[in-house]
């Protein structure tokens, strides 16, 4: 019982990434889907995180671990690329 809410919680953020994708395809503001390409990505480590919670799997914490330092270089390279039309 304990662990299916951990899992329910993660489901609950996966969930979370639609309003995320909606505003990465439809904005027209580039700095908008930044914002929300950023936010996909933290709700997803969270949830990664959540479901090694949830399934006992230690594991699951060195990949949401390396997934932020992933994700903090990539958006950094991404804004340095895109940089002129911010």
């Amino acid at each position: 019982m304990h662990h299916e809410i951990w899992l329910f919680f993660s489901a609950v953020l996966i969930a979370g990434i639609v309003p995320c994708g909606w505003i990465c395809l439809a904005s027209k503001e580039l700095g908008r889907r930044l914002v929300a390409l950023e936010l996909s990505s933290i709700v997803i480590i969270l949830s990664i995180l959540l479901m090694g919670k949830g399934y006992s799997f230690s594991a699951l914490a060195d990949v949401a671990l390396t997934s932020v330092v992933l994700s903090i270089a990539g958006v950094l390279v991404l804004t340095y690329l895109i940089e002129r039309w911010l």
